[in-house]
């Protein structure tokens, strides 16, 4: 990955256009995955309509600024090393919602509680939890049950106590119910008193900070601290073997998968396009792309790959020792993630949401980060943010497929071709001008090509220069201008 703090010349992103949009096997339902001797992966499975396994748009970044990449995730759009990639929504086999949360209002479960106690009772005391709570994070398998739409815990508001007939009322409810009567009786303002009752429980609701004591030397059974650090820094240098074999042990027995070479090690999760500008460097830690290594003892346990960016902290990839499944680290790296955002956002305030990547609500392997509330889900046609619970209900209402959530609103204008900007070679142009050099085919191609680019990164567009490394015209190199001078104003 790119290290962000270094004094990088390269102010503006590049963008390379590797091809249409096409269609590739989907390792969600597993729809045109084929074995070894050509015999389809599964069976038994329905057939699409309009759908094509695995639809989506591809483009190599050689460099990204951070706020380029923020627009872009904005758009739908994630990362795989330095290959970017969009889901074609109304196309693909699973359509695929990008999620966030904002951290300053998320709320944690039980079984959060839970996973937190378990990982603190380890450390302090060296207590294995008796009883393993299932990582949904990383067993597909598990038991996963959707949102509820319009759940009230879900959205910040005090949960109803429910009545069970054959019980009655709970005590908790029946004294809070006498309560309200007292004050009534004596004409006190009922409204008032839960309005400072809500802010008592508020303030005494427990944080993920309130589960993390500091270690004590000799009183505490094991060390756990977690080291961020970048690729090019001594420490990434030496522990880099350590996290590679920990990948390969982790890809073969959690996820069967023997392809693990140092090479594809490599450009998946060390490998980013990620840069800052000078003047984006003073506070710390500098945006840009992380490894996040949790280190047990002395030995490195669990690696998250994470992106921080000017308005959230995108997770990428999380991998682990097998051998500490029963501290449900999935879960718990995200929890420790959310917290670090919390912590980030004192001094960046615009940043403050977890981005978790993408929703899939046919697949229990991705929707467990429906269980981190509040969270948000990403329209596709208009950019809005639509509450899960909402969101999850169209999805649900439409069988699944593909939901425009704002299907009244109109689509934001597209950007302005005159600001577009065109690479070829080292030499840059704008859209329009280039345009009036290309005759029949290679026009046509190019204007095909564009109009995809257009559509899907939408406004993002203007900011970056997208590079066509193999297009020629017949126009001489003085005609065109130094990628790090000033574009033509054609």
């Amino acid at each position: 990955m790119s290290d962000s703090g270094d004094d990088n010349s390269v102010t503006v992103s590049i963008v390379q256009y590797l091809s249409p949009a096409n269609s590739g096997s989907c390792g969600y339902c597993k729809r045109g995955k084929k074995k070894p001797d050509g015999t389809p992966a599964v069976v038994n499975v329905p057939p699409l309509e309009n759908e094509e396994p695995s639809y989506s748009l591809g483009v190599w970044a050689h460099e990204l600024l951070v706020s380029d990449y923020q627009a872009l995730c904005d758009r739908g759009f994630r990362r795989s090393g330095k290959y970017l990639y969009k889901p074609i929504m109304d196309r693909t086999c699973c359509p695929q919602y990008t999620i966030r949360l904002d951290v300053h209002r998320f709320r944690m479960s039980r079984t959060h509680k839970r996973v937190l106690k378990n990982m603190h009772n380890f450390l302090k005391y060296g207590k294995r939890p008796e009883r393993t709570i299932a990582d949904p994070t990383q067993h597909p398998s598990a038991p996963t049950t959707a949102p509820k739409p319009d759940s009230a815990s879900s959205r910040g508001e005090p949960r109803p106590v429910p009545v069970r007939p054959e019980r009655g009322i709970k005590k908790k409810e029946f004294r809070r119910q006498r309560a309200v009567d007292r004050l009534r009786a004596k004409g006190e303002n009922v409204f008032e008193y839960q309005r400072q009752r809500r802010i008592k429980e508020e303030s005494r609701r427990r944080t993920i900070q309130s589960f993390i004591e500091p270690y004590v030397e000799g009183e505490w059974a094991h060390k756990l601290e977690i080291r961020m650090i970048q690729k090019g820094s001594p420490e990434f240098e030496r522990s880099f073997e350590e996290s590679y074999a920990l990948f390969v042990k982790y890809q073969s027995s959690i996820h069967e998968d023997a392809n693990t070479s140092r090479k594809g090690y490599e450009g998946f999760l060390m490998s980013s396009p990620l840069i800052t500008k000078p003047a984006d460097r003073s506070i710390q830690p500098v945006l840009g792309s992380y490894h996040q290594q949790y280190i047990l003892d002395g030995r490195i346990i669990a690696v998250g790959v994470i992106d921080l960016l000017p308005r959230c902290l995108s997770s990428k990839y999380f991998y682990y020792d097998p051998d500490f499944s029963f501290l449900t680290m999935g879960t718990y790296s995200a929890l420790r993630e959310i917290a670090f955002t919390q912590g980030l956002a004192v001094n960046r305030p615009d940043l403050h949401y977890y981005y978790m990547g993408y929703y899939l609500q046919e697949c229990p392997k991705m929707r467990y980060k429906g269980r981190f509330h509040p969270s948000d889900l990403l329209c596709d046609q208009t950019f809005k943010w639509m509450p899960l619970e909402q969101a999850v209900a169209k999805i649900v209402a439409n069988n699944s497929k593909f939901t425009v959530f704002y299907p009244n609103d109109p689509r934001p204008p597209g950007p302005s071709l005159a600001a577009i900007r065109v690479m070829l070679k080292d030499k840059i142009r704008r859209y329009p001008s280039l345009r009036h050099e290309l005759t029949g085919q290679k026009l046509l191609e190019f204007d095909e090509n564009m109009s995809e680019l257009i559509y899907y990164m939408h406004t993002t567009i203007e900011s970056v220069v997208i590079f066509f490394p193999h297009m020629t015209t017949d126009v001489p190199d003085d005609g065109m201008q130094d990628l790090y001078g000033d574009s033509d104003n054609s």
